[in-house]
């Protein structure tokens, strides 16, 4: 079982702060309307600290110790998204350097979890 299910996030209980949402829109570069939905997913398919290696893991270890009161740090689509416990508090691009093994460990998570959902629903 994944540990984020464990710790009890539930990927639909994002809650959004005014900052997080501005800028989401202004960074990633979609409509305030659909920021919600881009939580969701960086939530459930996002890499967690925990989970990252690497020169990915130190980056995030940076980011962790420059906002001490987040807790749930997720890398998704080339950018960290900053929670404390489902609470969106912003988000920041992830150095170019950092893009490829960043996508590569979100590929890996995002498969992994689309098995597990697939193997649960067929072993009903």
């Amino acid at each position: 079982m994944n540990d984020e299910r464990k710790r009890g996030y539930d990927y639909e209980d994002v809650v959004l702060t005014r900052h997080g949402i501005k800028r989401v829109s202004q960074r990633v570069g979609i409509p305030k309307k659909a920021v919600y939905k881009n939580a969701q997913k960086a939530l459930k398919y996002g890499v967690s600290q925990k989970e990252a290696k690497g020169k990915l893991r130190n980056y995030l270890d940076g980011v962790y110790l420059m906002y001490e009161t987040a807790n749930n740090l997720r890398a998704y689509n080339r950018y960290v998204y900053v929670f404390v416990n489902e609470r969106l508090i912003t988000v920041l691009y992830i150095p170019k350097k950092f893009h490829d093994t960043a996508d590569v460990q979100q590929q890996k998570k995002k498969f992994r979890i689309e098995m597990e959902e697939l193997y649960s629903e067929y072993s009903r």
